[in-house]
């Protein structure tokens, strides 16, 4: 038989896919309570916050020569670093991720899907597979490997436990003394995950990517890993198929169902698709235990007279308020809402844009209207951003100068992820057709937000309140992801100060504002509205530019800002 090459993308297979999950339990850090007395004895007391994450490095990309059908039981490995200071222990779960869908456990042909391969052990015969095992790498807190691991063994379709340890030694995990030295260093858990193939000589030439995605869980439990797709398939979620795949709903998600799954961050996203466009929207449960969308929402608001006109109802979208007599209710925003029977009933919302949404794909923004009384959209087209800076001055990616981190096709390092998405004024934010009526600083109650949005049924607008970002739960819901993923970083600083925003897992990005009939600020500038009033004039929105990060920064309503959900 003529001899085939076939390229095994390591990079892909092992580095690219590792999913590097760090989990927080625990109070924070406290300053500490120093007491002095006439006695002799003083007091210091500090609470150290738990902390553990996992880390991994592969070794590069590999090629495998295959002539007649070959075996290779290495086709290359990555270590894994465990470092974790509860001292009751940790685990770490594997799941197949082909294209970074969980439960995908094939390898992917570069060109042709019908010549993809699955995981197995056989390893023999007439059909190509891949596999992997682990090994713990022995040491002061070597792993556990779990029954069946050490061995090649197929990849799990769900989030399996694979490596723990029941105990950390009184929490001394990540850390350990040279004896000889007195020096303390940093070592962990380490492990090495092996992948093998076998290609049989009739599989077809060409490149083939596989991947396994890891997680890291702690305390050590025995009790299985639920992740954000399990959690909907537990609650037998609505799906719809696009293509030849089939998603869950945006729709379908509840509250229950977010709060089963467990907070792995990225390792527990999942695609979901809008049943009112069909487009598909990444979704992570993230450390504050809310589930967020993790890309800009592009939907655009149309007419009954538009092409393609779906009807924005209480039954998939946010809508969950309307009144009789608008002109004499002045708590919220009931303007442009009707009823399929012409009344008010909370069972029949419908909303009807004043304004379908702009084409501005070529750059232009005339039309737009500085008023509240409008709901104004801007839909871009399909643009992408891998999150890096760049000066307002130089970058405008609709007429394609100064703009190279933009882009009309998804970036590796950050795929479909970096959607720019539509830019909507704050008015058609919250589903209103007329905003005015809404004048008092609702910061202080958020319960007086108005109650509906654009955003899929079952999802809200982010809240921004008085409360402090660093308490669990907080109801400033843009403050408390900067307190836990971009160190609480706020007003002026170094560059990079919004580093951690615009990586995974939130992959904000920098998309710019829209007025005075123009784009300002692309690649500068991130903005995302909250449903929080500011006054009569102004609402509440996250800011963020490379040297600034405001998560409670108000301007005015007309502004073009993005959007992003999160379930209610």
């Amino acid at each position: 038989m003529k001899s085939k090459k076939m390229r095994l993308s390591g990079g892909e297979l092992l580095v690219g896919s590792l999913v590097l999950a760090t989990v927080f339990a625990g109070s924070a850090l406290v300053i500490p309570n120093v007491a002095a007395d006439n006695s002799a004895v003083d007091q210091v007391q500090i609470n150290v916050q738990t902390s553990c994450t996992l880390t991994g490095s592969g070794n590069g990309t590999y090629a495998v020569e295959l002539i007649n059908g070959q075996k290779d039981e290495n086709i290359g490995n990555t270590t894994l670093t465990a470092y974790c200071n509860d001292e009751n222990g940790f685990a770490i779960y594997a799941v197949g991720a082909g294209d970074d869908e969980e439960g995908d456990t094939y390898m992917h042909h570069n060109a042709d899907s019908s010549n993809n391969f699955n995981t197995g052990t056989t390893f023999s015969g007439a059909t190509s597979a891949w596999a992997f095992k682990l090994a713990a790498i022995t040491g002061q807190y070597t792993p556990q490997i779990t029954s069946g691991y050490t061995s090649f063994h197929t990849v799990p379709d769900q989030y399996t436990m694979v490596a723990y340890r029941d105990d950390t030694e009184g929490g001394s995990q990540a850390y350990a003394e040279d004896p000889s030295t007195g020096q303390v260093t940093s070592i962990g858990s380490q492990l090495t995950a092996t992948y093998g193939v076998y290609v049989s000589g009739t599989q077809a030439p060409g490149t083939y990517t596989g991947k396994v995605r890891y997680a890291l869980v702690h305390p050590y439990s025995s009790t299985s890993l639920i992740s954000l797709k399990k959690a909907l398939e537990n609650a037998s979620a609505p799906t719809r198929t696009i293509g030849d795949k089939t998603y869950y709903t945006m729709q379908g998600m509840t509250a229950n169902i977010c709060a089963s799954a467990t907070i792995i961050g990225e390792a527990s996203q999942v695609q979901l698709v809008d049943t009112r466009d069909n487009k598909l929207y990444w979704v992570t449960k993230l450390e504050d235990g809310h589930c967020w969308m993790t890309q800009n929402l592009d939907l655009d608001l149309k007419r009954p007279n538009d092409t393609g006109y779906v009807a924005l109802t209480n039954q998939n979208t946010d809508l969950n308020e309307c009144a009789d007599n608008p002109d004499g209710y002045t708590g919220a925003y009931y303007y442009g809402y009707s009823t399929d029977d012409g009344t008010c009933s909370n069972s029949s919302i419908v909303w009807i844009p004043g304004q379908s949404t702009i084409n501005s794909s070529n750059g232009d923004f005339s039309g737009w209207n500085e008023t509240q009384t409008t709901p104004q959209s801007f839909d871009v087209g399909l643009w992408y951003t891998n999150g890096a800076y760049h000066n307002s001055s130089t970058c405008n990616y609709l007429s394609g100068t100064g703009c190279a981190n933009f882009s009309q096709t998804p970036y590796v390092i950050n795929g479909t992820h970096g959607a720019v998405g539509n830019y909507y004024n704050w008015t058609a934010a919250i589903a209103s057709s007329n905003s005015s009526n809404l004048t008092s600083n609702t910061s202080g109650n958020i319960n007086n937000n108005p109650k509906n949005s654009i955003c899929p049924k079952g999802w809200r607008l982010p809240t921004i309140s008085s409360a402090s970002g660093a308490t669990p739960g907080s109801t400033s819901e843009f403050s408390r992801l900067n307190y836990i993923y971009n160190h609480n970083y706020t007003s002026t600083g170094d560059q990079g100060r919004d580093q951690g925003l615009f990586v995974a897992p939130l992959y904000f990005n920098r998309a710019g504002v829209v007025y005075s009939d123009a784009l300002y600020g692309p690649g500068n500038d991130g903005y995302f509205w909250s449903s929080t009033v500011y006054d009569s004039s102004n609402a509440y929105y996250l800011l963020f530019i490379s040297t600034y990060v405001n998560p409670a920064g108000s301007y005015s309503r007309y502004y073009g800002r993005t959007v992003r959900c999160l379930a209610r």
